[in-house]
Formats: C-alpha cells, structure tokens, sequence
C-alpha cells in the first residue's frame, strides 16, 4: 500500500506553461496588455524570472512605450540583469508564440494557482499558530477571526470587477428596471424600512448599502431596529439582529411585547422583565406572540465583543444555511470592537474602519446594513435638539459609507407637557438615492412599539 506524499515534499500549484505562454503573447501583441493588467500582478506568478518580466512589460506600458523583445530586453539590462541571460529567456518566449487568443484564460489560470498556494500558506500559518509557533498566542476564536478574513478577503480580491463597456451594460440595467416594476412579482433593490412615510421618503435600506440610524439615549433607537427587524421578518426576509447591549433573553422578551401588542396594547414590555407579573389572562396571548415569533426567520446574536470579522462570519453563516441574508441590523455600531490585525491608537480611525467594512459587506453579500449609532452630547448644548449629520459623532465616514442617515427625536423625552406626547420623529437626513425629509411616526414606549401614523406627516425639503 502507497503512503500519501508529505505536503512538504509538494511543489505548490502553478502553471510554468501558462506562465510562459502569456508572457510571450504579450511580447507579440501589444494590444492584450491592458486585458491582462488589471488581472494580474507581479506576484501572481510562480517564477521569480517571469515576474521581473511582467513587471518590466507593465512598466514600459505605462510609459507608453511599446514592450517587445528588444526594449524589454533593455529595460532588464538596466536594471541590472545579464544581457546574454536575458536575450535568450526572452527569445525562447517571443518563438513560443503562436496566438493571442486565450491570453485571458491563461491570466486567470496564474491567477488561480496565486490563489491556492496563498490558501497554503494561510493553512500553515494557522497550524503554527495552533502549535503556538507564533509569539502573538492568539486563542482558537482569534485564529479563526484573522484567517477567515484572509480567506475571504482572498475570495473577494479574486473576484475584482472588470471594467465594461456602457453598451453591455445598459440591456442589464433595462432589465433590472423591468424587473423592478411587475407589480406584486417586482424584485426590489431595496429592503422597506416598515413605515409608509419614511419609505416614501427614501425608498427605503438600498440592498448592498449601510443606512445609519442615530439617536441621543433614550430616544428607542433599539426599539425602532428591533421593529423593523420583525417587520422585515414578517414579510418573508431573513434577518440578522446583532445585539451587542442585550442578550439574546431580552431581545426575545422584547420581540414577544412588541408582537402581542401589535393590534392592542396589552402586555406592557416590563411584565416580561419582572417576576410574577404575568396573569393568568397574559398566557394566551403571550403564547401566541411565542408562536408568530418562533415562526421568523429572523437570527440573533448577542456577543457584546463583537468584531468585523465574526460579524462576517455570522452573515456568511446564514447564508450557508438560509441561502439569502436581506437585513443585518447591528445595534450599535460604536461598540464594535477592531479586528487584532486593525487596531490603532485613533478611535476615529478604527471606526472609520469598521464603518467602510460594513458598507463593503453590504455590496459583498448583497444585503441590506442597518446601524444603529449614538449620536454626539453636542444636541443636548443646544435649543433645537433634532438631530443633523454632524451629530455622528466620532467619526465623518458616517456620512461618507452611509447610502441613508436617518436620525430619530422625542420631543416627550425633553418635555414632559409637550403635545406630542408619544410621537417619535423620524428624519432622513441623507438618501443617496431618493430626497431627505421629516416624518412622524406614534411611539408607545411602554408596549414597545412603534406605528405609522394615521395621517401622512413627512415634510418633504426637496
């Protein structure tokens, strides 16, 4: 019986032939070097001799200059190389050349083996950190946060989008728009936000967007995304709930108040959160509530040390098993904590960071993002309290990754003789695709819930 060949004893995968065949169509053929060059860089290629080439042949492009035999072969020699070495290397592929069709299927074939030998050796980084060769002593969760988001960004940066012409992709766009408006089957590119008003406004959470919504304390930012999270749910999508302030018993609790006193307040919230306040009448309805709420596809997690890369890890799970994510709701993201790999002394920078990673999410996994965010004391300094963009406290990429800012306000929760005792206003405050604008939506903070009101209230400013 043959004994399997030891790792170490295998060459890593990559392709000599389609090395040498692609540098010497791009030797002959001017014209395919811009096809090739956004695919491929100097380290996609196996052979160290073959990269110098390439990145001699990329150099003398962007010169504008013409990458033959002979000016390559000068561009070497001054760099160093010897010239009797090097005119031979590059004649051998000038003479392998036959044709340049198939150029892009032997970039994609270096491409490829660049891919797998970088998942080697993300492999055998992570055995040596297992085996505590590495002086960081990171634990298994830590191992698997920073490897799985090498092999995701792996598989991203291995799917880069090629330029295209507007040609091919205007018949797309045509079909989207057909798609779009077919009535009761229309595909929509955007996830509702669950209120008549504010949707008209924006159009609702663009999938493959991050919305942002703030609010000082007290205002029932967790409330709101706890609504919209059921209202998604209850329409059919698949929602993801990152509570990183309450564990997954309190957010249950709350799910069940808000859908017991969807139709008539009944349960107040705080019976579910103190012992023997529940009545022998509450059961019924309370186990109804279980029974819609057990119904929906809606996932929580309650991880407070929550990281970019776990939270990607927990999209990507869902999507494993589900096969779609439509809303990821992340309350809030300020508690966000930086990957090990991307923390920095600026608190600003890091949630810069953490902010272009959810927005980068959102494209990658075609979902809706909604973060909810606490806003600057800088609103408390001041007469009108209603919340503007620069309210974000922290950080600018709020307004700069965010595709809708919303802001929420109680005027109840500063006044208490207010008249409008039990209204919550709901601005949008940025919408990249649709206008901005202030509605009013009724709050009943005892039952936890939200509804639209009656009467359309939103105030429309372009």
């Amino acid at each position: 019986m043959s004994t399997p060949t030891a790792i170490a004893d295998r060459l890593p995968p990559h392709s000599i032939e389609a090395e040498e065949t692609l540098l010497g169509q791009m030797l002959n053929d001017e014209q395919i070097i811009p096809l090739i060059l956004p695919i491929l860089d100097t380290s996609h290629f196996y052979i160290t001799q073959h990269r110098i080439i390439y990145d001699a042949i990329a150099a003398l492009y962007k010169k504008q200059k013409n990458p033959n035999l002979v000016t390559v072969c000068d561009e070497l020699v001054s760099r160093g190389d010897k010239p009797a070495e090097v005119r031979a290397k590059l004649a051998d592929l000038v003479n392998r050349f036959v044709m340049s069709v198939g150029c892009i299927e032997n970039a994609n074939t270096i491409k490829e083996k660049y891919n797998l030998r970088q998942i080697i050796s993300i492999g055998n980084r992570m055995i040596n950190e297992v085996y505590g060769a590495s002086p960081a002593g990171l634990s298994s969760e830590e191992i698997i946060d920073t490897y799985g988001t090498e092999l995701v960004q792996l598989r991203i940066e291995s799917n880069t989008k090629k330029v295209q012409p507007m040609a091919d992709l205007v018949p797309i766009v045509y079909q989207e728009l057909v798609e779009s408006n077919c009535g009761e089957n229309a595909v929509v590119p955007s996830v509702p936000i669950g209120f008549i008003d504010i949707d008209t406004i924006t159009g609702g959470m663009p999938k493959d967007s991050l919305t942002v919504v703030g609010g000082r304390g007290g205002m029932g930012k967790s409330t709101f995304g706890l609504n919209v999270a059921l209202r998604r749910a209850e329409a059919g999508d698949t929602v993801l709930y990152f509570a990183l302030e309450m564990s997954n018993s309190q957010m249950i609790r709350k799910s069940l108040a808000n859908v017991a006193n969807r139709d008539t307040s009944c349960l107040p919230v705080g019976k579910l959160f103190r012992p023997n306040e529940v009545k022998d009448t509450d059961w019924p309805i309370l186990a109804n509530a279980c029974m819609q709420v057990g119904g929906l596809d809606l996932w929580l997690q309650e991880d407070p040390s929550m990281t970019i890369a776990r939270i990607r890890a927990n999209i990507q799970e869902v999507m494993i098993r589900r096969k779609k994510v439509d809303l990821v709701v992340i309350d809030y993201v300020q508690l966000i904590q930086p990957d090990k790999y991307d923390r920095r002394q600026n608190r600003v920078l890091e949630l810069d960071s953490i902010l272009r990673s959810l927005r980068i999410m959102a494209k990658d996994f075609q979902c809706a993002i909604m973060g909810l965010a606490q806003l600057s004391r800088a609103t408390e300094g001041r007469a009108d309290k209603r919340p503007t963009q620069s309210d974000f406290r922290e950080s600018g990429a709020f307004e700069q990754e965010a595709a809708v800012m919303l802001g929420l306000y109680r005027e109840e929760y500063y006044d208490k003789e207010t008249t409008e005792k039990g209204v919550l206003e709901l601005s949008a405050l940025k919408s990249r695709f649709s206008g901005v604008g202030t509605t009013k939506i009724l709050f009943d903070s005892a039952y936890g819930i939200f509804r639209d009101n009656p009467i359309p209230q939103y105030q429309p400013q372009n």
